[in-house]
């Protein structure tokens, strides 16, 4: 359920467990708040930014953020979907080409073998 705190800074509804404006067409910039985009980047939570090319248009070219802790990351892009070509989301270059999402994983895996 969507909490008071929660619709004041996303939209929607409090008490509602689904925002009906949530990946439509009514789902646009003007519930997004300068002051809580100021309040991640001045706190260095934003963890991942696209590059070259944001395929969603997000804010700031925003592609990840962590929680207060920087122990839990929310990620929007999908880079499960986009290891192997043929299966990976649509390209500049080519439809289903990306394979983003292979770095991704091997720089995590790479990372925790070294640690």
């Amino acid at each position: 359920m969507k909490t008071p705190e929660q619709a004041q800074v996303f939209g929607g509804t409090a008490g509602e467990a689904y925002d009906r404006c949530c990946h439509q067409m009514c789902d646009d910039l003007t519930n997004n708040d300068d002051r809580v985009l100021d309040e991640l980047e001045a706190e260095g939570r934003v963890a991942f930014r696209y590059v070259g090319w944001n395929p969603n248009g997000s804010r700031r070219d925003i592609a990840g953020i962590t929680n207060a802790r920087g122990n839990v990351v929310g990620l929007m892009p999908h880079p499960e979907h986009a290891v192997e070509p043929g299966f990976g989301p649509d390209s500049r270059d080519a439809g289903r080409g990306g394979t983003d999402g292979l770095a991704f994983f091997t720089s995590v895996i790479k990372n925790l073998v070294s640690a």
